[in-house]
Parts: C-alpha cells; structure tokens; sequence
C-alpha cells in the first residue's frame, strides 16, 4: 500500500463543527511456532505480531457520514515478516511498524433505503469465500472505488466498482453485484447471490492479464436441530493468452446441534472443481477459516472432507476439535501453499490430513484468549517434504 499515514492530521477532520464523531479500535498480540514448515524439515519460524486499528465514524446531519481506519502492524522477537494484502500483492511490501491507512471512505444516503460509498472500503461475498477483508491477515483486503447499497424489506441490492488495489492502473477493475434475499423460512434463512469480474492487468503478477468471473449463491438455513451452509461458484474466464479458465467450486457444511454445553458436530465437503483447463481462482477468500487452521494448503486445486465438533464447555468460551483431509481436485493442476511451495499432483494426488484443536476465553474485561494447536501431516505429493507441520499460536487483545 502507498497510503502510509505521514501525520496526525487526519484526525483533525473529528474536529470540525456540527459532526457526531466516534473513537473505537482494538488491538491484537499474536505469538506463532511453526515447525516444518511446507513439511520441509528444520523450516522452523517463531515469533510475535501486533496489529492496532483505530476507527474514526461520523456524521453530519442524517444523510452524510464517513469512515476511517488506521492499522498499525508490527512483527518483532523473529524472521516473521508483514505481509503485504492479497490485492497489493508482492509489488507492494509492507514495512514494520508503521501505520497505514486500511479504510478511508465518505457515505452518502440515498432516500431511505439506499447509500453510496466512495473512497477506500472492505466487502464480503458469498460468506467469506470469495471476498473477504481476512481479517486474520497482517494487512487486510480495501478496494479503491466507489459502491452502491439499497437496503429494502424485500431484499439488499449491491454494486461495488472499484481499482483492485494500490497498482494505478486504470485497467485494472473489480466489479461486483450482489443480491440477498430476505424474508426467507428459516429452512433457507440466508440466501445470496452474486456476480463478481475481475481483469487484472496489473494487480497481481501471477494472473497478469487475466479475464475472470464469478456467478454464485450462498444458501444457508436450519431445521430442528440440523443447519446447513452451501456454497457454489461458477468461474470462467482467459488467460492473457487466450485460454479458457473455467471451474466449478462447491463447499458444503452439514451441522448438528446438541444442547449439551450448546455443542455442535459438523461435516465438510469442499471441492474446486479445477479441470484440465485450469485451476479454479479463489480471489479473496478468507484463507484462515477454511482447509484447516495450519494455514498450509489453500483453495484452487484442492478438495477435503472435514468432521468437527464445538462447544461452551464454560461460560464465554468455545472449543473445538476438527480432522480434515485433501487431495488435489485435478491431476492435471499443481497445488500451492501459502508458503509459495508448488506440489505436483500429476503422479501424486494426496495431499495429507491435519487435525486442529483451538480454544477461546472470553473475560469480563473485555479481554480474549485464544489457542490453536495443529499438525499438518503431508500426503504422498509433497515427494521428499514429508515432515510433520507444527503449528502453535497464542493470541490476545481487547476492543474499545
């Protein structure tokens, strides 16, 4: 990101007249111990990240309002680096400690039910797993542009059209249109649907050049003491090229709800429907809530089943154990890690199993605690890279 805050001043705009201002934020310490990494052995890598936000909210009278998030970042005690956002990409590294700004936007109301937004925001499509703000990122995904919100008892119609990230190419263009439905049965409580293209001549130097678009639906509801959640996209789309990308995307979640210590066990099935034509594209998904909390493998050519189970075994708390295991979705793709390793998978389709154990603590303070512990076991296409993966991280903070 290029928008580094150089000054207090922007705090000033608090200070005007006639303006109903707020002040919130929180702030994050994280430790990780990683352990062969990518099942490479002795990759090993620990240390501490801090993450501050502070969030200025106002407005002036009833139709005008406006937005603005300061994010600081440090890494420090390892070789832990901060990492650049999944729009920026590697061309746009980010420096420690430093204070960015992550959001900074003006809203305008529209009559009563509908709002335009311009300046720099975040946006989530299709429950997280296409575009996310990830918020488990260093630095989190904003689009530059302008959006349209019309919020109605029938439903809420979105646009968003905006320049995918900090790159200053007019060609490079994120369109969005969504709908939800409201109203529903609780059978199908939530349902969306959505249309999202993307060319990105210049946002990321691995798909330069690229055509691509998402047709989709979120659908999600409960009956009794069963829920469910489904997702699928449609992904079609051109290289620079000339070739045809084009895959088919589903993630089931089928749930069981006790109300023993208000527990739930659950299934996963995930599949990307990557094809001998291409691999399907996730865009920007929330990497961490999905295939596993060890953060080895990610969405593109992957599919996994998964078994969980939560519950409170305490006031204010949540634990919870999960099993996952994957393979390539097509041979004829490779997979990458989110360490950057390429495994292929044209001899070699299995791609290991992992189990995660994590826990949640809730205080009266206002303070939370978080564990995870995961172990990565590689499958048979990572060849040579066989060793166990470790992953412990101990997390902290509070808002205000």
């Amino acid at each position: 990101m290029k928008k580094l805050l150089v000054g207090i001043a922007a705090l000033s705009i608090g200070a005007t007249a006639n303006a109903d201002v707020k002040f919130s934020g929180d702030t994050m310490l994280r430790y990780t111990n990683i352990s062969n990494a990518d099942g490479v052995k002795d990759s090993n890598s620990e240390g501490f990240k801090m993450w501050n936000n502070l969030m200025v909210d106002g407005n002036k009278g009833e139709n005008l309002g406006y937005h603005l998030q300061l994010r600081h970042v440090d890494a420090f005690g390892s070789s832990l680096n901060v990492q650049p956002s999944a729009v920026d990409g590697a061309a746009n590294p980010q420096e420690n400690d430093l204070m960015y700004v992550q959001e900074a936007n003006a809203t305008v109301k529209v009559g009563e039910n509908g709002a335009f937004t311009f300046g720099r925001s975040s946006l989530e499509l299709n429950n997280g797993e296409l575009v996310s703000k990830q918020p488990f990122q260093d630095t989190q995904v904003a689009f530059d542009g302008m959006r349209y919100v019309h919020d109605a008892d029938w439903g809420r119609l979105g646009f968003a059209y905006s320049v995918a990230g900090d790159t200053g190419s007019a060609t490079s263009k994120f369109r969005a249109l969504s709908y939800t439905f409201k109203n529903m049965p609780s059978a199908i409580s939530n349902l969306e649907l959505h249309y999202v293209a993307n060319n990105a001549d210049s946002a990321l130097a691995a798909t330069t050049g690229t055509e691509r678009v998402w047709v989709g639906l979120n659908a999600g509801g409960e009956a009794g003491m069963f829920d469910y959640v489904l997702d699928v996209e449609n992904f079609t789309g051109k290289t620079q090229a000339g070739a045809d990308m084009k895959a088919m995307m589903m993630h089931l979640e089928l749930g069981l709800r006790f109300s023993a210590m208000d527990s739930r066990a659950y299934l996963v099935y995930h599949d990307d429907g990557a094809t001998e034509d291409s691999a399907y594209d996730p865009l920007y998904y929330s990497k961490h809530k999905y295939s596993g909390r060890s953060d080895v493998l990610q969405w593109g050519n992957l599919n996994e089943i998964a078994l969980g189970y939560t519950l409170k075994p305490m006031a204010d708390s949540v634990a919870g154990v999960s099993y996952h295991m994957f393979k390539a979705s097509s041979k004829d793709q490779n997979v990458t890690t989110q360490g950057g390793t390429t495994i292929t998978t044209s001899s070699e389709d299995d791609l290991g199993s992992e189990i995660d154990l994590w826990y949640t603590q809730n205080f009266t303070s206002g303070l939370y605690l978080t564990a995870e512990l995961t172990m990565f076991s590689p499958g048979d296409a990572f060849g040579t890279n066989d060793e166990s993966v470790q992953r412990l991280m101990v997390e902290t903070g509070f808002d205000f």
